[in-house]
Parts: structure tokens; C-alpha cells; sequence
């Protein structure tokens, strides 16, 4: 009868870097969807927080041209107002804002009216 031996190894050395990513990457088959969603939540939520080129609350806007490039600055109520800042110094075409929104107009205050005087029934006499 031959008898059949287990060795027992003990490996003693620290685990690597690659040793780590394969232990994820055998780990929870669920990371990878998550980490999916994450991703595309966060690319999402970030969308809104890029430049927009025109500020839609202002009807005027200037395209200035400088050392840095050009850009577009929306802060004008009026062309004349536009046009004044161009004679500063600053090199600028001004233009209609097409993403301007126009406000809505306020409500007039509700006027008070006095109560009518209350009538007395017909059939009922007066002291």
C-alpha cells in the first residue's frame, strides 16, 4: 500500500500589485455593473457644469477677440451698452443673445376692493 503525502506550502511573500488586481478581478462579479453606473451617473452630473458659451439672461452679448483666443461674454442689457465697452479698449463684436429668455412679465398687484355692505333681509324689521 503506498501512502500519498500532502505537502502543506506556506508562501510567505507579499502579495503584488498584480496579485491584488487579480484577486478583484476574480472577486464579486457585481463590481463591474456598478462601477458601470457609477461612471455613467457621474458623466451625466458633470454635462450641466460645462461652459455654456451664452448666459441666457442677458439679451446683448460680445464676442471678444484677445491674446487668449476668443470668447463670448453675456452681460449686456443693451447694444448701446455693448458698444460702449468696445470703445475700453477691448476688441469686440456685439451681437443678439439667440438663447435669450425673455422674462416673464411680473403680475399687477391685486387690488383691494371694500366689502359691499351687507343687506338685511326684506321680511325682517328694524329696531
Amino acid at each position: 500500500m503506498a501512502s500519498h503525502r500532502t505537502v502543506l506550502s506556506l508562501d510567505l511573500t507579499p502579495p503584488t500589485v498584480i496579485d491584488k488586481i487579480r484577486e478583484i478581478q476574480k472577486g464579486d462579479t457585481m463590481n463591474g455593473p456598478i462601477w458601470l453606473i457609477l461612471g455613467i451617473g457621474l458623466i451625466f452630473t458633470a454635462s450641466p457644469t460645462w461652459a455654456q458659451r451664452y448666459d441666457p439672461k442677458y439679451p446683448v452679448c460680445m464676442e471678444v477677440s484677445d491674446g487668449d483666443g476668443g470668447r463670448i461674454e453675456c452681460l449686456f442689457t443693451t447694444m448701446a451698452q455693448c458698444k460702449e465697452g468696445t470703445q475700453g479698449g477691448v476688441a469686440g463684436l456685439c451681437l443678439n443673445n439667440p438663447y435669450y429668455v425673455v422674462p416673464a412679465p411680473e403680475a399687477p398687484p391685486a387690488t383691494q376692493t371694500t366689502p359691499a355692505p351687507s343687506a338685511s333681509p326684506a321680511g325682517s324689521p328694524r329696531r
